[in-house]
């Protein structure tokens, strides 16, 4: 047989592997990714911790780091363009009580809470208050509730199916508590052009958001991604929202897990059934 039949031959084999692994729970063999190291459950841990691989890449976009959470803000819109966080186990601290919304000083848009009254829309958290402040304390949840971490969101959407994903994703008997440890990516889609918040148009209103769910085991990962839209029916089921990580990059035009060994398999496959 010759060299180039046996390579032929042992690409074929590998991609039926590759198809059978997405097909049983879309595990994907990734363990050449450099991990973010876990710290002790009771302390918070380094913010450079929150993306998994490289930063999601996007035209424009200005780097933020907080405690519980990173952000690439879009300061043409107003908003972030991608929010991510990592929850490990269970919760080390008690919630605090809310603090109130506040204008983040690293950024030049400067939006405030006053940009969101009487426009209809909630400000909807991407890294979430409960989350942030029982994983990383009262610091983190402090800068959780900057702008920068907040985007434009129908309370019907806001209340409703995000919130069921949120509540899915921490706390006990959920999937950073039974998975050991899961990562995050959060933000807004322009799918359809939905104006602004007000008038001055210090604020793009987002026809969809997206949520992106890693988890990993012994250096293989599995993901979910789900696109809702603004105001998702009634008799919804979190399976309706299911998608590819291609799909997500196709509407945002940002790049996630660039260079990532496997990045391609992963992100074009979708989720059988939510986790």
């Amino acid at each position: 047989m010759s060299i180039k039949n046996k390579h032929f031959r042992w690409l074929s084999v590998l991609t039926v592997v590759l198809a059978m692994l997405v097909a049983c729970g879309g595990w994907i063999d990734l363990s050449e990714l450099d991990e973010a190291t876990p710290s002790d459950e009771a302390t918070p841990l380094d913010h450079s911790g929150h993306v998994l691989g490289a930063a999601p890449r996007g035209d424009g976009l200005r780097r933020i780091d907080r405690i519980g959470h990173s952000v690439g803000y879009d300061e043409d819109r107003g908003n972030p363009a991608w929010v991510a966080y990592h929850l490990i186990g269970m919760p080390a601290y008690d919630g605090g009580d809310r603090p109130g919304f506040h204008i983040d000083d690293d950024t030049e848009a400067r939006i405030s809470k006053g940009d969101y009254t009487n426009s209809g829309y909630s400000r909807g958290h991407l890294a979430p208050n409960h989350a942030i402040a029982t994983y990383y304390g009262s610091d983190a949840q402090y800068e959780a509730f900057e702008m920068s971490n907040i985007i434009p969101q129908k309370q019907t959407l806001n209340g409703g199916a995000w919130r069921a994903l949120e509540e899915n994703i921490n706390g006990e008997g959920r999937y950073a508590d039974t998975l050991g440890e899961v990562w995050v990516m959060a933000g807004p889609v322009y799918a359809e052009s939905m104006g602004t918040l007000s008038d001055e148009g210090k604020v793009a209103i987002p026809s969809h958001c997206y949520m992106i769910i890693v988890d990993e085991d012994g250096g293989s990962y599995r993901a979910m991604a789900f696109i809702f839209p603004q105001e998702p029916d009634d008799d919804y089921a979190l399976s309706d929202f299911l998608t590819t990580i291609d799909d997500i990059e196709s509407q945002t035009g940002l790049d996630f897990f660039s260079g990532m060994p496997g990045e391609a398999a992963i992100e074009r496959s979708q989720a059988p059934s939510v986790w």
